[in-house]
């Protein structure tokens, strides 16, 4: 379970990054796995293109260095959802109990995102909130708790996750004092614009850590200019309730 400072900083700045929640030999497993389902060679960078040609759950972004599967089962993958990580995040998930939830108390799949070295400079993306495009009100919100898991150390550029702390307050708080102009989470476009959220940082996280982030919590990807892939997943199901999060497919974005 997360310490008063942790569950202080979750509250405060809208996300908190946690380690040792996932063994070392479920992270080896884990990251070997995406090696071979990839069908390429961590020793060997030559083997790291071309892309693997899109398929059915598979989509590619060469130019971004991205490479996403969606509705992996493999149990090495779903072996990351440890009982150590659900504790977490059910302690979490209480405080926004009334958002959206899975019914189902297990994911049934994953989604990766791999991101791989490109030969330009390091950038980011536009930030946004997770629902921005579905219709969701800003209160209760549109998940209790979500989480992204790392299977590799971040380096700097290393296209890790960028976040804006604090801004899960600052939107908030917009909502409130306008719930006319902010009533749904499609109010909130461009938020890093418009609501004055000064720079972002980009996350380094340690192999296995997780990150659990607030429903509001202004964030986004990044490129990687680092020499090596960076291997990150999210949770999926196939629930009808959670149709409302379609991913690709039939793979919704399972949300606790």
């Amino acid at each position: 379970m997360l310490t008063q400072e942790q569950l202080a900083q979750y509250r405060l700045d809208g996300y908190v990054l946690v380690s040792g929640l996932i063994s070392e030999e479920t992270i080896a497993n884990a990251e070997a796995a995406m090696w071979f389902t990839l069908g390429m060679n961590r020793d060997d960078p030559t083997s790291w293109s071309p892309f693997p040609e899109e398929t059915d759950g598979l989509t590619t972004n060469v130019n971004l260095g991205l490479i996403e599967h969606f509705g992996l089962q493999t149990p090495a993958l779903l072996a990351c959802c440890t009982p150590a990580f659900y504790e977490v995040q059910d302690q979490l998930a209480q405080k926004n109990p009334g958002a959206f939830h899975c019914q189902n108390p297990q994911p049934e799949a994953v989604w990766t995102r791999s991101v791989f070295p490109v030969s330009s400079d390091w950038n980011y993306f536009n930030g946004h909130v997770d629902g921005g495009y579905r219709p969701f009100n800003v209160f209760p919100g549109s998940f209790r708790v979500s989480s992204l898991t790392y299977l590799d150390s971040g380096v700097t550029q290393g296209g890790g996750t960028v976040i804006w702390p604090w801004s899960h307050r600052k939107l908030s708080q917009a909502a409130m004092q306008s719930p006319d102009r902010y009533n749904i989470l499609s109010d909130f476009k461009n938020p890093q614009q418009r609501f004055d959220l000064g720079e972002p940082i980009e996350l380094r996280p340690s192999r296995g850590d997780v990150l659990f982030f607030h429903y509001l919590l202004v964030h986004s990807g990044s490129l990687n200019t680092s020499n090596k892939p960076r291997f990150a997943l999210r949770l999926m199901c196939t629930c009808a309730t959670c149709r409302i999060w379609e991913k690709n497919g039939k793979w919704n974005i399972w949300m606790p």
